[in-house]
């Protein structure tokens, strides 16, 4: 019970980061905190990379939390599942790319993070 009442949290959370990525990638940044958004000038190219980068990020969680739900396992065994299971692999690759695309959009449009 406790296991699918989490998987349906993380699975909900990770539904709202990609709605987010998306209001975010349509130039709306105003989700986005002041003080990281703070001497963006390009709204538009900064939007479409944070909003990437949060969409990409909410699927690799949906993702590994749909893998480690199927195959019965926990989050404290990602490390064994890594080696054995390409969807957790794919979905941590996901997740990195889209920190990644956030990195580069506040360095790249907000000329740094603060």
């Amino acid at each position: 019970m406790y296991s699918i009442l989490v998987s349906f949290l993380w699975i909900a959370t990770s539904i709202g980061m990609i709605m987010l990525g998306i209001k975010v990638y349509k130039g709306d940044i105003s989700p986005i905190h002041s003080y990281n958004r703070t001497r963006v000038i390009n709204v538009k190219g900064y939007g479409r990379y944070m909003g990437l980068g949060v969409i990409l990020g909410g699927i690799g969680f949906c993702l590994l939390r749909i893998s480690l739900l199927l195959t019965n396992n926990s989050l404290l065994r990602i490390s064994l599942i890594l080696t054995n299971d390409p969807f957790c692999f794919i979905s941590i690759i996901f997740i990195f790319v889209g920190i990644i695309l956030i990195i580069y959009a506040q360095i790249r449009y907000n000329k740094g993070f603060f």
